[in-house]
């Protein structure tokens, strides 16, 4: 009897073990695949929440725009634009007066160099900035008109673009003493190209965007001496319309008086030119607060388009 029971005693444990040693050739690899699916997925959704976060809290070009637009990206590539093309746009955005006395300046003085990065100084945030910006859809273009002012004792330049997190098609002047110039600039595809000199109050109309060719185009004309420049590119990705006093060196605010910017306008994909506050969207004010405390704020909009920035 006892010999009896230990046999059946041993048989069932060479059941047992084997029992258990198909379970274990059976969970251990399944055990293991869901392992490593689970730390692929951990892995997985953390990158997307750090891709994700970077898009959202990285430093932007223009200051304000919190996000990205919804689009997929082209390289921008510089394309030819012909005077006729150039002159139609001019016709178009400021009457046939203006295109009659427009002559053109085909490039840039090589000889002149920039004592500054703009590339640095226009990632900073609203600390530099002082105007207003139009983050409303189906922007295709920004135009306005300025008059030049030079600063006495510091380094500003007045421009109008479109731009965005991650570049800015632009075109303006700059009011440094002893420095005085138009330039235009795509950041980050190039470096401001500085065309001619101007001169205290002359007045400076600026169009940046899409014209009736499909081209996108930066035209910078001075209405009192009839100079003007321009650049081309096959596409801008962000349009966010700018019209901007920029504070160039941190810690020299300096004072230039008044600017006054007029016509400040955005236009759609079929031409159609609308305020500074009109569109699907908002539109933003922005001002710049030095290290000292000293704040510089744009007027209110006057009829949607027309505000200045003064500083004494």
């Amino acid at each position: 009897m006892q010999r009896r029971d230990r046999h059946d005693s041993a048989r069932f444990h060479r059941r047992f073990v084997v029992a258990a040693n198909k379970l274990v050739n059976k969970a251990v690899p399944s055990l293991f695949i869901f392992c490593v699916a689970i730390i692929g997925m951990f892995f997985l959704l953390g990158g997307h929440a750090n891709a994700a976060s970077e898009a959202k809290y990285g430093t932007a070009v223009i200051p304000g725009v919190s996000t990205a637009p919804d689009v997929s990206y082209e390289t921008p590539v510089r394309v030819a634009i012909s005077d006729e093309e150039c002159k139609a746009i001019i016709a178009q955005t400021w009457g046939s007066d203006a295109a009659a006395r427009a002559h053109r300046v085909a490039e840039p003085d090589r000889s002149i160099t920039a004592p500054f990065n703009y590339a640095t100084q226009q990632n900073r945030q609203t600390s530099n900035y002082c105007g207003y910006m139009s983050e409303v859809s189906g922007q295709y273009g920004a135009q306005g008109t300025f008059n030049v002012r030079f600063n006495t004792t510091g380094h500003q330049a007045t421009w109008i673009g479109l731009g965005g997190i991650n570049e800015v098609f632009q075109a303006g002047i700059d009011g440094m003493a002893g420095y005085r110039y138009a330039w235009i600039q795509f950041y980050p595809y190039g470096s401001p190209a500085y065309y001619y000199s101007v001169q205290q109050n002359d007045v400076i109309n600026v169009s940046v965007g899409r014209d009736y060719l499909g081209n996108w185009v930066a035209i910078i004309y001075d209405v009192t001496s009839g100079q003007y420049a321009s650049e081309s590119w096959s596409t801008v990705n962000e349009r966010t319309g700018a019209w901007i006093v920029e504070k160039v060196y941190p810690d020299q605010l300096g004072t230039f008086g008044t600017v006054q910017f007029s016509n400040c306008k955005w236009w759609n994909s079929g031409g159609t030119t609308y305020n500074i506050n009109q569109g699907t969207g908002y539109y933003y004010r922005t001002y710049i607060q030095s290290g000292g405390g000293t704040q510089v704020w744009p007027s209110t909009l006057s009829g949607g388009n027309s505000f200045t920035v003064t500083r004494n």
